[in-house]
């Protein structure tokens, strides 16, 4: 038997075996609510899906400083904290003043601008798990 024909079944053998020992793992599933997934705070951006909850537009999961929205969830109509743990404290800018809102772990508000002073701008995910 030539060296080449031993190597294609050495390798061949290889990757079966490892592909059985991939496939015999779990898939770790990630958990999602409202179609945002842990351990995000999510933005809906416009009303049909912020009453539907569905479809976030922004999903936001660094923690500790003041995060700057971007395009996608600027002046959102309503968030979702999918956090256990952590509050999310949301920025208004107000006509030049700010307003502060904080959303618990596991929750969803709508921010409608009828409701809410101006438009949300920033996001702080804090470990604190009170507002």
């Amino acid at each position: 038997m030539q060296k080449s024909s031993i190597a294609r079944r050495v390798l061949a053998a290889g990757s079966l075996v490892a592909g059985v020992l991939v496939a015999a793992q779990p898939a770790a599933a990630a958990e999602v609510t409202y179609g945002c997934e842990y351990p995000r705070v999510c933005f809906y951006g416009n009303s049909t899906d912020a009453s539907h909850k569905r479809n976030p537009t922004a999903g936001y999961k660094d923690a500790g400083y003041w995060q700057n929205l971007g395009p996608n969830s600027r002046g959102s109509y309503a968030v979702f904290n999918s956090r256990r743990d952590d509050t999310a404290l949301l920025k208004f800018d107000l006509a030049g003043a700010s307003y502060t809102m904080c959303v618990p772990p596991r929750k969803y508000f709508h921010l409608n601008p009828t409701e809410y002073p101006g438009r949300v701008m920033k996001l702080m995910i804090s470990d604190n798990e009170n507002c």
